[in-house]
C-alpha cells in the first residue's frame, strides 16, 4: 500500500466506496430492507406506498418508490437531504461491522466479535429511527397534496416511464 500512495489511497476508498454504495442501494436496501419494513414494520411510507399502489396503480413498492421521488421534484416537497444521506450511510456502516463480527469469529477473537456487533446495532437502530421520523415527515407532505392534483402527477409519472 505505500507504493499506491495517499492519492492513490484516497481515489481508491472513494471508487470502492462508491461501488459499495450502489451495490447497497439497488440490492440491499430497495429488495432487503425496503421489504423487510413493508412486512414487519407499518410505517408511514409503507402507507404511503400502499396508497400509491392501491389507488394510483403502482405495480410495486419500488414503483411506488420511485413515484414518491419523482412527485417530491414535482410538488416542490421540502427535502430531507442530509438526514436521508446519513440513513443509508448508517445502514452501510452497521452492514460493514457485521462482516468484521464474521472475520473476528473466525480469528477467535470474541470480544472484540462482540464489541463490532454491539456497534452494528446501535448504527441499525440509528438508523431505522432516522429513517421512520423522515417516512413520517415525507408521509405528511404527501397527504398535503389534493388527490386530482396527485392523480394528474401519476399519469405524467406513467407517461415519463413510457418513454
Amino acid at each position: 500500500m505505500k507504493e499506491f500512495g495517499g492519492v492513490g489511497i484516497i481515489l481508491l476508498a472513494f471508487i470502492i466506496g462508491n461501488i459499495f454504495y450502489y451495490i447497497y442501494r439497488s440490492l440491499i436496501y430497495s429488495t432487503i430492507i425496503l421489504k423487510l419494513k413493508d412486512k414487519f414494520f407499518k410505517d408511514q411510507k409503507y402507507y404511503t406506498r400502499s396508497y400509491f399502489m392501491s389507488e394510483l396503480g403502482c405495480v410495486s413498492s419500488k414503483d411506488a418508490n420511485n413515484f414518491f421521488y419523482f412527485l417530491r421534484s414535482r410538488c416542490n416537497m421540502k427535502s430531507l437531504i442530509k438526514e436521508s444521506s446519513s440513513v443509508h450511510l448508517m445502514y452501510m456502516i452497521a452492514l460493514i461491522l457485521l462482516l468484521y463480527v464474521i472475520h473476528k469469529i473466525c480469528l477467535a477473537e470474541y470480544n472484540l466479535a462482540v464489541f463490532f456487533f454491539l456497534t452494528a446495532g446501535v448504527m441499525l437502530l440509528s438508523a431505522f429511527l432516522t429513517d421512520r421520523s423522515i417516512e413520517k415527515y415525507d408521509y405528511n407532505q404527501v397527504r398535503a397534496i389534493p388527490q386530482d392534483e396527485l392523480n394528474l402527477h401519476w399519469k405524467e409519472y406513467q407517461t415519463n416511464q413510457g418513454n
